[in-house]
């Protein structure tokens, strides 16, 4: 049995090019454009569809059946990712603390550290390790239908409950329970996953609709909001993004090169692009440079995707590749 799918290869592509638009469009909110709006909201599904293929993948590698235990499995995979994150940790508390003057100090920047803290973006790496951790109670519950179902049945429940009445206090929570459906819901689809792909494909059609109406209904719940409706974590994301993850599964789509070469550095470009952005607009605010919202986009946009092409040329071998990428 095959352990990969190109669908979901290209899916991460597209999250991983989702996770820029999200931030390039964020400064510009609040210019009125319905389509800077549009594009920030219909984007909003990368993290979720990111911690959707990470538990669908980290299911799919036999994990808790390898001949490895489960600890020694989670080890191996940790020193896949934190050399990286450490690294880039480093760069931005330069960045964002110690180069320009801001106190940081190193119990800070350890507490920091754990909590993906140095900079807005890295909180997802704490998120997928504390995930990666919780992996074999997930799985336990993914593989027994009947938890399976009080589960996801709960999580909807008070999901959109929560959303409408606003009970539970602290928001991180949900979110943290969001990240957790979401990790868990992967797990669960790649449980005899071929049958499943065959099982939707009965509502293909149903399932593209679905998608679409979920998209448009978030985009006019931010618009009504005065564009202040943009969380990743409310319910409408959580279930647009689930139905994009179906669609995937169920159609190939196009521009293969273009999203599987996002995909295949898709961490690198997910830890060094905020660096850039800062970088990018900061020059634009010191020019004094004043341009539409369009041009805007394409200009930094494009500046943006060239500084992430030079830096995966320049850290794509080794020894640099284990530590940056």
């Amino acid at each position: 049995m095959t352990k990969r799918f190109i669908q979901f290869d290209l899916l991460r592509g597209l999250a991983t090019i989702a996770v820029l638009l999200i931030h390039l469009t964020a400064p510009l909110l609040g210019k009125n454009k319905l389509w800077i709006l549009a594009l920030n909201q219909a984007t909003r599904f990368a993290v979720p569809v990111f911690l959707i293929l990470s538990g669908w993948g980290l299911d799919r590698t036999d994990a808790l059946d390898s001949q490895l235990h489960y600890p020694a499995f989670l080890k191996e995979r940790l020193k896949k990712i934190i050399p990286a994150y450490l690294c880039w940790s480093l760069i931005y508390a330069l960045a964002n603390f110690w180069l320009v003057g801001e106190e940081l100090s190193l119990l800070t920047f350890l507490q920091f550290l754990l909590l993906g803290k140095t900079s807005y973006h890295l909180y997802f790496v704490p998120l997928i390790v504390a995930l990666y951790i919780i992996y074999p109670l997930l799985s336990k519950i993914a593989y027994n239908k009947y938890l399976a179902l009080a589960f996801a049945g709960l999580f909807i429940f008070q999901h959109v409950s929560d959303h409408l009445l606003g009970y539970i206090p602290y928001d991180k929570v949900q979110d943290y329970y969001t990240y957790a459906f979401c990790f868990f819901f992967g797990i669960w689809l790649s449980r005899n996953f071929l049958q499943k792909v065959k099982r939707f494909q009965v509502y293909r059609y149903g399932v593209v609709i679905l998608t679409l109406l979920f998209l448009g209904l978030l985009i006019e719940e931010s618009y009504l909001s005065g564009g202040e409706v943009i969380a990743n974590t409310r319910p409408l994301v959580t279930f647009y993004s689930i139905g994009l993850v179906l669609t995937f599964m169920l159609y190939r789509l196009p521009f293969d090169k273009v999203l599987l070469w996002f995909s295949q550095y898709s961490f690198l470009i997910y830890l060094s692009h905020v660096l850039f952005l800062k970088i990018l607009e900061g020059t634009v605010e010191k020019l004094g440079l004043s341009m539409p919202p369009l041009i805007y986009v394409i200009l930094v946009g494009s500046g943006l995707l060239i500084c992430l092409y030079l830096l995966i040329k320049v850290v794509d071998r080794e020894p640099l590749k284990r530590w940056i990428s």
